[in-house]
């Protein structure tokens, strides 16, 4: 389009790297990515666990739990900036009418509140995938190591880390991978 071209080379490059917001937003994306997989690792983890141990209603429960996955993202997004709202939203009217706060919070403008909400909403929209992987990785255990553990006189603890573990920790692993590119 141009007949004359002004090379830069690496002066973009230059320039990123020698500039500080870089680093602080770079920090910021890794502290984002390592809260947010720890938290969905937690919670998806223990609501396959538990979900493994419920006999009546599990699928259900299972149904209701996947429920925050299975939405899309912007559907999501806008749901929580719905609830969210510092004017007319439910959680921070909530708050006010129960007395914990002495006025509106504003979970999605206060700079001290904005991390802190969005964390917890990644964490409620990705741990139902890790719950679903994890407790299909769990329903793959042959029941028998466990009775055999039993008989062997081994503790709940044990089981868990001699049985369950090693049978999921591919899962749990891919997981973390697929996840941690996904968050970052």
């Amino acid at each position: 389009i141009r007949p004359y071209y002004k090379w830069i080379w690496f002066d973009n490059f230059k320039f990123v790297l020698t500039n500080p917001e870089f680093y602080r937003a770079f920090l910021n994306s890794i502290k984002w990515t390592i809260l947010s997989i720890t938290g969905q690792l937690l919670v998806g983890f223990i609501a396959a666990l538990s979900l493994n141990k419920i006999p009546k209603f599990s699928g259900f429960y299972r149904t209701l739990l996947i429920i925050p996955w299975a939405f899309p993202s912007i559907v999501i997004a806008l749901a929580w900036k719905w609830i969210l709202n510092g004017v007319s939203g439910f959680i921070p009217n909530l708050l006010v009418n129960m007395g914990l706060a002495s006025g509106l919070p504003q979970f999605l403008s206060d700079g001290s509140l904005v991390f802190g909400t969005l964390i917890f909403i990644n964490i409620w929209f990705g741990a139902p995938m890790i719950m679903v992987n994890v407790l299909s990785a769990l329903q793959t255990i042959p029941t028998d190591q466990y009775e055999a553990a039993q008989i062997d006189g081994a503790s709940k603890l044990q089981q868990f880390k001699h049985i369950t573990l090693p049978h999921i920790k591919v899962v749990v692993g891919l997981l973390v991978v697929l996840r941690t590119i996904w968050v970052f």
